[in-house]
């Protein structure tokens, strides 16, 4: 037992003695029949003509839905029919959906009634092509999805050159005067018009510098048409083999050994070349409106350059493009590459990546640094996000890497799938376009199951990495033995003293259990720290949204606290200041309102002026009752919360002491009805109406009710 635990510390630190003959490995938890089955779901996929990308299953689904009463059979049977084609689907070039749907549909004859398959080829479509799972799809996919994007922006360049052209030769020919507009110049004939012209009177000919500009115009846009009916698809730069597929894509390739430094070189040469041309566009429609003003647009269109010209625009020349394999560029300097990206060049890098290499490093990472290019990483895997992604990336004019993780050879899909749940290729796409946070640039896929799988796992069924496992006696147990995922969560700053361990099945299908090497185990957490950093980027786990979370639910919490605290204070000084008012009262016989009531005030006796002596003066009128507010009102200032609410209300009749709480100032600033409002608008139910006077017309039955509740 000792020498067994050794021999797995040796080859767990060393890496010595493992390998199980470049066989691979297939571990229990990737074996689970519903991964297995959702691996293959995406394939074979299908490329429609206009063109777009999608999964044939969910085209079957989609055909089938549309009449179910007419596929009883089909309607629990869409993956048995998506595995038969899949069966016609072969690798390359892809299959015509034409040709795939004769053979799938024969081999479903003894499964599915007659009536069912002639309906189903009838409603699928006879166009398009499908693929299969394989590493040479990903070319031919990229390059038709690319070509069909920037198809309609070549079309609108071309009609644009040719109007251009007719508008500036009927300037020419006609003597420079052109008042039909540009739509009238398409369809007006100005050189039969000139000729019918010098004909009658001779030749009226433009002359001077608007000619020869003119001229220079019509040359540049002659040239134009020329280069875009002699141009390929795509211009395609590589340095190693030819990228498969290539001959049917209409691409014209290049084969360089720096191939970033020459498509950088031969991307600025082609927008450079074309700089008279889209001057001479802009041209044509000035001279059209016949409002050609040298000083204000000769210096301008002087000075243009591709860096003004439209994103269609630019949409609309050959796409250059560089197709490698992560191994040619991990392998090659990386400074042509770095070079690309800061170009700000609309040049497209496609990077193949197969397999699972520990020292490869992480090309998408490196692009993102760039902070300026679109990088979008996905696989052939995940036909969803690849199709969503390339969409995109074809539609942007900056400098643009994609790395799609290909299959290798036998089961090859489910281990690119195994891949992707692991965390070793993550799905991700970086679009500066899109804004100026992360929050609006970068968006990532979270792994399949929150992360159930680990690096270890797809590195079991790569061949490759058969070094890096060693098997382990069925009957050997020991403590320092430790489950691959226990092993990456107890890794905190230093590796746990243990030997980490995967449960697989072997080749003939029984479990069994496989050492990790310490450098396979140092990736598999590599890649553990590099899914949670990305998911920071994304918002998903960012610890400083956790932690301003946290502070702000502790700050919300204390809050409630102190307002709890207050509440009860307050509510004790209320008790207080109640219990000593009845204990006065109790003492002095005497009601506690009539205690802390002011005294009343007494007017002084108006003074009469007395009439002369031998004048008989009459008795004086009783006076009337004076409208005052209340008799016997007053405020408990001491319980006053400064809410200010009486004040709103009467200003003049409340005012704050020294202690910022109100006290009653003039009762006679007011009415009997604003006292009594007052008084049920204050939240600490210190104000006491009392009674009112008479004459005041405030107080109404209804209005002293509500005031004899209060005091």
């Amino acid at each position: 037992m000792n020498q067994s635990l050794e021999q797995l510390r040796t080859f767990h630190l060393t890496g010595k003695g493992g390998g199980r003959g470049g066989m691979r490995l297939r571990p229990q938890a990737v074996d689970a029949p519903a991964r297995r089955d959702a691996a293959a779901r995406d394939y074979p996929v299908y490329l429609s003509s206009e063109p777009s990308l999608g999964t044939l299953r969910a085209m079957l689904a989609e055909c089938v839905a549309k009449e179910p009463n007419s596929f009883p059979s089909l309607v629990q049977s869409v993956d048995r029919v998506a595995l038969a084609f899949g069966s016609a689907a072969t690798a390359g070039s892809g299959t015509p959906i034409a040709t795939a749907n004769a053979t799938a549909l024969a081999s479903l004859a003894a499964e599915v009634p007659e009536e069912e398959i002639a309906r189903l080829r009838v409603l699928l479509p006879k166009q398009g092509t499908l693929f299969p799972c394989d590493a040479a799809a990903l070319p031919v996919i990229y390059g038709r999805l690319l070509a069909g994007a920037r198809q309609w922006a070549r079309a609108q360049w071309l009609a644009r050159l040719q109007s251009a052209r007719v508008q500036l030769s009927g300037l020419l020919g006609a003597g420079g005067d052109s008042t039909l507009g540009v739509e009238g110049d398409l369809l007006f004939d100005a050189a039969a018009m000139a000729r019918a012209i010098e004909h009658r009177k001779g030749p009226r000919r433009m002359e001077g510098a608007r000619r020869t500009r003119i001229e220079e115009a019509v040359a540049a846009i002659a040239s134009a048409i020329e280069a875009e009916a002699k141009a390929p698809s795509a211009w395609v730069f590589h340095s190693g083999a030819k990228p498969a597929g290539a001959g049917d894509l209409g691409w014209e390739l290049r084969q360089s050994e720096d191939s970033f430094a020459a498509a950088c070189w031969f991307a600025q040469d082609t927008l450079e070349r074309t700089e008279a041309a889209w001057r001479a566009v802009r041209l044509a429609r000035i001279e059209a409106e016949s409002s050609f003003d040298e000083t204000l647009h000769g210096e301008r269109l002087a000075r243009f350059t591709w860096h003004a010209a439209t994103p269609d625009e630019l949409r609309a020349l050959p796409p250059v493009v560089v197709v490698e394999n992560a191994e040619c560029v991990a392998d090659a300097s990386l400074t042509g590459f770095g070079r690309l990206l800061r170009s700000g060049l609309p040049v497209q890098v496609l990077i193949e990546s197969a397999g699972i290499d520990p020292l490869r490093p992480d090309i998408g990472d490196l692009a993102m640094a760039h902070r300026e290019a679109f990088v979008l990483s996905a696989s052939l895997a995940r036909v969803d996000h690849l199709a969503a992604g390339l969409a995109a990336m074809n539609a942007s004019v900056r400098p643009a890497v994609a790395v799609v993780a290909v299959p290798g050879e036998g089961e090859g899909w489910l281990e690119a799938a195994t891949a992707v749940a692991a965390g070793v290729h993550p799905l991700y796409r970086y679009d500066p376009d899109q804004g100026d946070s992360w929050r609006d640039r970068f968006s990532l896929v979270a792994p399949d199951e929150g992360g159930a799988l680990n690096a270890a796992d797809a590195a079991a069924m790569s061949a490759p990495l058969a070094n890096h496992f060693f098997a382990i006696a069925p009957e050997f147990e020991s403590r320092e033995l430790m489950e691959m995922d226990q092993y990456l969560a107890a890794y905190a700053t230093e590796p746990p003293l243990s030997v980490p361990y995967l449960r697989v099945l072997d080749h003939d299908g029984k479990a069994a259990r496989v050492a990790v090497s310490r450098e396979l185990a140092m990736y598999a957490r590599n890649r553990r720290v590099a899914m949670r950093s990305l998911g920071e980027l994304a918002g998903i786990g960012n610890a400083h949204v956790a932690e301003a979370v946290a502070a702000a639910r502790d700050e919300e919490r204390k809050a409630a606290q102190s307002r709890e605290a207050a509440a009860r204070e307050e509510a004790a000084r209320a008790s207080a200041s109640a219990t000593v008012r009845r204990l006065v009262g109790a003492l002095m016989g005497a009601e506690p309102a009539a205690l802390f009531a002011p005294p009343p005030v007494t007017p002084a006796p108006a003074t009469i002026p007395q009439p002369a002596a031998q004048t008989p003066v009459p008795a004086p009128a009783e006076p009337a009752a004076t409208a005052g507010p209340a008799a016997g009102a007053y405020v408990e200032s001491d319980l006053c919360t400064s809410c200010h609410d009486c004040v709103k209300i009467n200003e003049r009749m409340f005012r704050y002491n020294a202690n910022q709480q109100v006290y009653l100032a003039d009762a006679s600033a007011g009415s009997y009805a604003e006292l009594v409002k007052a008084a049920e608008k204050c939240p600490a139910r210190c104000i006491h109406p009392g009674a009112p006077r008479p004459g005041d017309a405030s107080a109404t039955a209804a209005i002293v009710a509500r005031g004899a509740k209060f005091g």
